[in-house]
């Protein structure tokens, strides 16, 4: 299970938070098949299998995974508005008068309620980890009403955990800075694609793809006031991956060489396959952010200001 995106927040355990403590807390909210009357239910599973009757965490080398299960009830809007369309037209029809706005949002409640129960369920897990060691929770999506979601049930369901922003400047200067000036790191490589906007304008937005960020025409819109929002960014020649002005990683991809030494560790069992991978993961995204909040400090924010 290798992360293709990922926000990243400080975490810390409690000191009687181990995993089987951890594990313990979790048990109560294990995930539970939706009610037909309810819109969407979430709770805990197997980050391997997705099944809520195994192992709800994977220990790996100085970290945990585990995954939330959510299920949304699909109702197409157009469904409902002709369920409420033909419940208006009845009335307006038998009672000769017209529906109001607060009888119309009533009646599409009812029309909700009644076709909860044949709605066909949507599921997707959300993915995450604690780095034990260095205290990070690195949770695999940047969809930010998801990402609260996430971590109101994680602290809802373990308690005595803190989960606050990563302690990192604006990150778009810096980016900016990079593209303008040539002063990337040596281990960290602009690719070709970025997105610009102007700060002043913020429906002027320049999306580059496949171009060298260094021609005049896209240094003339930096110039001319455009800041990079997203840059695509290579570090060490092992990862891939888009990085945003809100410290969000997209798009990531790992080095082919990193991906053969996880398989060369492989053997048949699938959760001997996830765990090799969640090792390598971990180690690569710790490396990685300590050397990208070593980038984008408050210290290194004065040097350019």
């Amino acid at each position: 299970m290798l992360f293709k995106q990922v926000k990243i927040f400080k975490c810390n355990l409690g000191a009687n938070l181990d995993t089987e403590a951890i594990e313990s807390r979790m048990q109560p909210y294990a995930y539970q098949p939706c009610l037909p009357s309810l819109a969407s239910t979430k709770g805990w599973v197997s980050p391997v299998t997705q099944d809520p009757e195994t192992t709800l965490i994977i220990k790996g080398q100085n970290a945990i995974m585990f995954c939330m299960m959510i299920e949304e009830k699909v109702l197409p809007q157009p469904v409902i508005k002709r369920h409420v369309d033909e419940e208006v037209k009845k009335i307006e029809n038998e009672e000769a008068r017209k529906v109001g706005a607060k009888e119309k949002q009533r009646i599409k409640d009812e029309v909700i309620h009644t076709l909860l129960p044949r709605a066909f369920s949507k599921l997707t897990p959300m993915h995450a980890y604690i780095d034990t060691e260095l205290n990070y929770l690195v949770i695999n999506t940047t969809n930010a009403k998801r990402i609260e979601r996430f971590n109101s049930f994680l602290k809802r369901s373990l308690g005595d955990i803190e989960i606050k922003p990563l302690e990192v400047s604006e990150v778009g200067p810096m980016m900016t800075s990079w593209v303008l000036d040539a002063s990337n790191p040596s281990n960290i490589l602009i690719d070709q694609a970025a997105v610009l906007q102007d700060p002043n304008q913020q429906n002027r937005v320049i999306r580059c793809q496949h171009q060298d960020l260094g021609m005049p025409s896209i240094q003339g819109l930096i110039n001319d006031g455009c800041a990079v929002k997203q840059l695509a960014l290579n570090w060490n020649n092992q990862l891939s991956f888009c990085l945003d002005n809100e410290f969000s990683l997209s798009k990531i991809k790992f080095a082919d060489e990193l991906l053969e030494t996880a398989k060369e560790a492989y053997d048949e069992a699938k959760l001997q396959q996830f765990s090799t991978d969640f090792v390598m993961m971990r180690e690569t995204f710790a490396k990685l952010l300590a050397n990208l909040t070593e980038h984008f400090s408050e210290e290194a924010q004065e040097i350019i200001a």
